[in-house]
């Protein structure tokens, strides 16, 4: 599948369920091979993107590339 591979451009993303995305740029800030990126929905989202649940809490890809939670609602 395309979006696994590292040469996929990934920007900053903000996530809202179900499944919509708004970029925060115009443009891709890097290739998933240059910059810190995490997965969701089989697409990768770049290092400071943002996703918030269902049940309000949000989750941010930080460096190491996975989703931490930043708060509890």
């Amino acid at each position: 599948m395309k979006n696994h591979q590292k040469g996929d451009k990934v920007s900053i993303n903000i996530i809202k369920q179900p499944n919509h995305v708004d970029a925060v740029s115009d443009k891709p800030i890097g290739r998933a091979s240059e910059v810190p990126s995490c997965i969701y929905n089989h697409m990768r989202h770049a290092e400071g993107s943002k996703m918030t649940n269902d049940d309000g809490s949000e989750m941010i890809c930080n460096k190491e590339g996975s989703w931490e939670h930043t708060n509890k609602k």
